[in-house]
């Protein structure tokens, strides 16, 4: 075995050409079963004209089994963790002489593990206050509300008017065909134009204007057109809100017999929340840190296939765009990470239990209505205990990594903003 570079080594086996060929063989009935070979009968071609004919499909055959099987058990007599490969190179087939194969494969570097112990994190524990939770009990009025319908009246703010809308750029086909949707006035999600155009207004009437809609959260279909809109404003309603007492409380969760032990447990989901965002906040900044403090060259396919898979899983950038090399740079940051915390979990000699293995087969075949035996044997197949595992090791070091990270105070709002939003988004 010979060393490229930090990440790439080269293997070559040789394999005994009896169990080539006595392999060649089996491949060869398994043809003749089913192929015609013109001039012969259906099954009745000779080894040597089908081994011709197949000479092909036969090698490829052999390397993606009985070749790859050699290279696997080659690379496993070392110590080392495999990112990708075995690529195999060259393949020199020499009727009576061992099958000589030579192949890539890439490694994760080797790298000294740095300070991990003393990292400084921004972390205050959250503060949940009374009106914090009085706002939340305002939003579970408004969704326990009902609507009635009100007598013909100038349409304001806080009603929801029910109209029959069509909208169009002047091509053949209108882009928002003809009807029937809601509009809540004066909401902040209610495009200003819409809220000064049918502010006023009484059902029976009808209206046009033109919108300019936003290049985002809106559908691709009408991402950043101007559209000529046409409205008939059919019925307007009002939201009618419970009172906030203990019948309200009943009717929120019947666990709950009263509004404080509603605003109770309330306020405690709202703790629990927020603990783990200012958690997940601290542990983005250990992670970066950690890769940070250890740069080191990465095996150049394994991250590729990373990337398509980032790729695939979020919908997809262009090569070369923006969003493309931030995509990358992210990827790179959480494979030093992981690779960093591995190292943690050996050092330290972080495990996990069979019991936890257990619990989370048996949560995996509840979620899945599936008995623990049949969710046990389908977890196992897809190498989903062994990846499970390993990212709960990980996570144990990153525990670990933060409950001995000095915290210290988060500066002002406008100043840490945007190291939210960057961790937000590694976190994604």
């Amino acid at each position: 075995m010979e060393a490229i570079d930090e990440c790439v080594r080269k293997v070559s086996v040789k394999i005994p050409w009896n169990e080539v060929n006595d392999e060649r063989r089996r491949l060869i009935r398994q043809v003749a079963r089913t192929t015609t070979i013109p001039g012969f009968r259906k099954g009745k071609a000779p080894a040597t004209v089908l081994s011709r004919y197949y000479e092909r499909e036969i090698l490829e055959t052999l390397k993606d089994g009985l070749v790859r099987l050699h290279l696997v058990k080659e690379i496993g007599r070392r110590d080392l963790r495999v990112a990708y490969g075995p690529m195999i190179d060259e393949m020199r087939l020499v009727e009576g002489s061992p099958l000589v194969v030579k192949a890539r494969f890439e490694v994760f570097p080797d790298f000294e593990l740095g300070e991990y112990r003393k990292l400084r994190v921004m972390y205050e524990s959250p503060i949940i206050t009374d009106e914090m939770v009085q706002g939340q009990l305002e939003q579970l009025r408004h969704r326990h509300g009902s609507y009635r319908n009100v007598d013909p009246r100038p349409i304001r703010d806080g009603d929801t008017v029910t109209i029959v809308i069509e909208g169009t750029s002047g091509g053949e086909e209108p882009e928002i065909e003809k009807h029937e949707t809601q509009v809540a006035i004066g909401h902040e999600a209610t495009l200003a134009v819409f809220n000064d155009a049918l502010r006023g207004l009484s059902p029976g009437e009808q209206t046009e204007f033109e919108v300019t809609y936003p290049t985002e959260q809106v559908t691709e279909k009408l991402a950043g057109k101007t559209l000529r809109c046409s409205v008939e404003i059919r019925s307007i309603s009002e939201l009618e809100l419970p009172d906030l007492d203990d019948e309200f409380a009943k009717d929120v969760d019947n666990r709950f017999d009263s509004l404080e032990a509603l605003e109770a447990d309330v306020r405690a989901g709202m703790e629990a929340y927020a603990q783990r965002q200012a958690l997940e906040f601290a542990q983005n900044q250990a992670l970066r840190q950690l890769a940070d403090s250890h740069p080191m060259p990465l095996p150049a396919r394994y991250m590729e296939q990373r990337l398509r898979q980032a790729e695939e899983d979020s919908s997809g950038s262009e090569p070369g765009s923006e969003n493309a090399e931030i995509q990358r740079s992210i990827e790179e940051m959480r494979v030093r990470a992981d690779l960093v915390l591995d190292r943690i979990a050996d050092v330290e000699n972080l495990t996990v239990s069979n019991d936890e293995t257990e619990s989370e087969i048996q949560r995996y075949a509840q979620s899945h209505q599936m008995t623990p035996e049949s969710a046990r044997k389908e977890l196992d197949e897809n190498g989903m205990i062994s990846a499970w595992r390993s990212q709960r090791r990980r996570s144990k070091a990153l525990e670990l990594v933060v409950d001995e990270a000095e915290r210290v105070p988060l500066p002002p709002p406008e100043a840490h903003s945007h190291e939210h939003a960057e961790a937000a988004e590694e976190a994604d």
